[in-house]
């Protein structure tokens, strides 16, 4: 593991991160679960809304990354989802390359919004950033963009 990944994993309470994947696509879920893994932390897995649904009812998943577009719902309905919980959440969007949708993430509250194919350099700098969120100290992103 990089020195950056290490001081990211430090940073964000020895490992004590979890996050929702949800994905039809199952590289990007696969590829969600390498990088938190590397990371010491664990990432779940939803391949639709309703089973997203189950389990961010069942759960604290703090941060959530979600494709725009899933068999039965959006993004969108995600953040519908979460809207009311009184937990610290982060909904991070997964589209596609080209997409421009990331305004539109940002105005409804979403927390950004990441290209795919999936790159561990964009994750750990989401990730950082969000850092505040959870009240845990940012790693250096200056180092962290070096390290994927």
């Amino acid at each position: 593991m990089s020195p950056a990944l290490q001081r990211t994993r430090e940073s964000l309470s020895s490992g004590s991160l979890l996050a929702l994947g949800i994905s039809s696509d199952p590289r990007a879920l696969s590829r969600l679960q390498e990088i938190f893994s590397r990371l010491g932390f664990r990432c779940e897995v939803a391949r639709s809304y309703r089973e997203a649904m189950r389990v961010l009812c069942a759960r604290r998943m703090p941060l959530i990354f979600s494709d725009r577009c899933l068999p039965d719902g959006s993004w969108k309905d995600v953040l519908s989802l979460l809207a009311p919980l009184a937990e610290q959440h982060q909904l991070i969007v997964m589209a596609a390359p080209g997409d421009e949708g990331g305004d539109e993430v940002r105005e409804m509250c979403g927390f950004e919004m990441l290209r795919k194919p999936i790159q561990e350099v964009d994750v750990v700098s989401v990730i950082a950033r969000a850092c505040p969120q959870w009240s845990c100290a940012p790693p250096d992103l200056a180092t962290i963009a070096g390290a994927a």
